[in-house]
């Protein structure tokens, strides 16, 4: 099964009406992952509970910081799991104009997690490339909105077989 519309529709989510089209693809891996999530709201909680019932490991979630001391859904949802939950601010500082570099204690905490993948449901934040880059099977990135500025998200992804 490689399309992820197809294993969502196995599963009566309530995604598929809300993923752009085309349908991004992934070739998934017949093994248990190690999976960071970063991302946010109740689509990442989708994806989070859809990971786990597929048994893979999720190491940690990252998402956004708490808004009028509400937490996020997925920040909820992981946390009623005991998985660790991150709720950094940012994940980069600017050094020159143009020019930005991961905060080191972010990156720290988010390396030694020891992710496999990441998957990026719904992520408002800018991640560095020093992170999308730096498991071994890459990142999953898309966002919801495929008519607006971010749907260029919908083609990033990693399908090679690293």
């Amino acid at each position: 099964m490689f399309a992820f519309r197809r294993l969502l529709s196995s599963h009566g989510s309530r995604l598929l009406s809300s993923l752009p089209s085309p349908v991004c693809v992934y070739p998934l891996v017949e093994r248990q992952m190690k999976i960071a999530i970063i991302g946010q709201s109740v689509f990442g909680v989708d994806v989070y509970n859809l990971l786990r019932t597929q048994g893979h490991d999720i190491v940690g979630v990252f998402t956004i910081p708490d808004a009028n001391g509400k937490a996020d859904p997925l920040a909820v949802a992981a946390e009623a799991d005991n998985v660790p939950v991150f709720k950094f601010p940012r994940w980069r500082k600017k050094v020159a104009p143009g020019q930005f570099e991961v905060l080191p204690a972010v990156f720290e905490k988010y390396n030694e997690l020891g992710a496999e993948l990441n998957v990026m449901p719904f992520c408002s934040q800018f991640i560095p490339m020093e992170v999308i880059d730096k498991p071994e099977h890459g990142s999953i990135v898309y966002h919801l909105n495929p008519a607006g500025s971010q749907r260029r998200f919908c083609h990033q992804l990693v399908a090679d077989e690293r």
